[in-house]
């Protein structure tokens, strides 16, 4: 008695392929998400990071020049060309390491001291990222005008 059996091979069907391959691509999408804003937040943080060491530049001047802060305003850093200005060049003395935009070469990004900050109080002296990517980065949500710079989502840092 020759019983041969058929063994019957059943594969995915084409659904549950479809099915499968869409979840892939909705984690995938999830993930990438993720990392993105993982990469702008640490992005931010690093340009916090410069203005704190600026910040700290601007006092060891002050103490060295009797009580005066630099004359004048203007760009530390311009974020696009990564030139050092003629007021980089007189706090690089002071800086522990050199200053540089995590994204450099793109527009917006640019850090900016300013002697006579009119967008809080009257007259403070600031130091500040003109831009942030992420807005819950943003110290300063106030849309101001300074000088020819719209401050919105700024990370400001009051020096006094």
């Amino acid at each position: 008695m020759d019983q041969s059996h058929t063994k019957a091979t059943r594969g995915f069907t084409l659904i549950e392929i479809i099915v499968v391959i869409t979840i892939i691509a909705i984690l995938f999408t999830i993930a990438l998400f993720s990392i993105m804003q993982a990469r702008q937040n640490s992005r931010d943080k690093a340009r916090t990071g410069d203005l704190a060491q600026i910040q700290f530049a601007l006092v060891l001047y002050r103490e060295q020049h009797s009580n005066n802060y630099p004359a004048g305003s203007g760009l530390v850093i311009d974020g696009k060309s990564q030139t050092p200005t003629a007021l980089y060049t007189t706090l690089q003395p002071y800086l522990k390491n050199p200053i540089a935009d995590p994204l450099a070469g793109t527009s917006g990004y640019n850090y900016v001291y300013d002697a006579n900050f009119t967008c809080t109080e009257s007259g403070q002296t600031v130091v500040y990222a003109q831009n942030v990517e992420m807005a819950k980065n943003a110290n300063f949500d106030t849309v101001c005008t300074a000088g020819s710079a719209s401050l919105e989502n700024a990370y400001v840092v009051v020096l006094e």
